[in-house]
């Protein structure tokens, strides 16, 4: 009897310390009530419903301990990555950047060559998402070195009032474009290191307006831009007597459609005014170098 509660014991703990206190009661050979306990199904069941409960509970601690040490590794391990710096050098690393998507999530991240790719990185994102950007405040050191740029949306602040009204006034009131909109986006050169790379410090990404939808963002004053090669076209035209409009028509012919040219017609009229205003002064200011010599 001795060796089979020894065996018991060392199968079952749950049933140990009932088949222990039958046994202790009769030693001699008389019948253990434990015995018939363990014939009834029930009690077979209630026996087993524990063992299992065991078990669990074994198991959940055990799970406990290693889900523990798994946290700590992880965050040691977080920890001690650090983020990859994304480096933008030029305008086709710019055009690789998912503009609609991925840009608040690694604003942080980005590094640039110099402030004019930051200033291409904020207006290419600004046009892909309706809206223009303008620059704003700048930082510089006591040498006029510039430390810091500051670049906001277009509809940031509010007009300047100059007292006029509509008695006073000699052109139509343009309408409002400034809104006190809060966006912005700040580089800060590194100067600790030689490498002078301008990183991002802030951030912000909420308008107080509506976006103008892609197929109309490029007729916003900030996307509308006339390049040097443009205003050589327009100058060489001009030359030779081809009219303003048939030149905006050959834009429109090379770009694809009006809808694709860059700048509208009346920055084109405004190009060639700028140019005949450049031809008149060159010309009194040769006139007027001659006249200082013959003093």
């Amino acid at each position: 009897m001795n060796e089979q509660v020894e065996e018991t014991t060392y199968y079952s703990e749950g049933s140990c310390e009932v088949e222990l206190e039958g046994s202790c009661e009769d030693s001699d050979g008389v019948e253990n009530e434990d015995n018939n306990r363990q014939e009834d199904p029930e009690h077979i069941n209630e026996d087993v419903d524990e063992s299992e409960d065991g078990d669990d509970s074994s198991e959940e601690n055990f799970l406990e301990q290693n889900s523990e040490i798994g946290d700590d590794n992880c965050g040691d391990y977080v920890d001690s990555c650090e983020e990859e710096e994304i480096v933008i050098d030029d305008l086709d690393d710019i055009l690789k950047i998912d503009m609609k998507n991925s840009v608040s999530n690694d604003v942080s991240r980005y590094s640039f060559s110099n402030l004019e790719v930051a200033y291409q990185f904020y207006t290419t994102y600004s046009k892909m998402n309706g809206f223009s950007v303008r620059k704003s405040s700048v930082v510089k050191s006591s040498k006029g070195e510039l430390l810091q740029q500051t670049f906001i949306c277009s509809s940031a602040g509010y007009r300047e009032n100059k007292g006029l009204n509509v008695d006073n006034r000699k052109r139509r009131e343009r309408r409002e474009t400034r809104c006190g909109c809060a966006a912005k986006f700040r580089v800060h050169i590194d100067i600790a290191s030689a490498s002078g790379r301008w990183y991002v410090t802030l951030f912000t990404d909420e308008h107080n307006h509506e976006m103008v939808k892609d197929i109309y963002c490029q007729m916003l004053p900030g996307h509308r831009k006339i390049t040097e090669a443009d205003a050589l076209v327009i100058h060489n035209h001009a030359k030779v007597g081809i009219r303003p409009s048939t030149t905006y028509g050959a834009f429109a012919h090379a770009s694809g459609g009006y809808n694709k040219v860059q700048f509208m017609k009346k920055d084109l009229y405004n190009q060639v005014g700028k140019q005949k205003r450049q031809q008149v002064s060159d010309a009194s200011a040769a006139v007027k170098y001659l006249k200082e010599l013959k003093s």
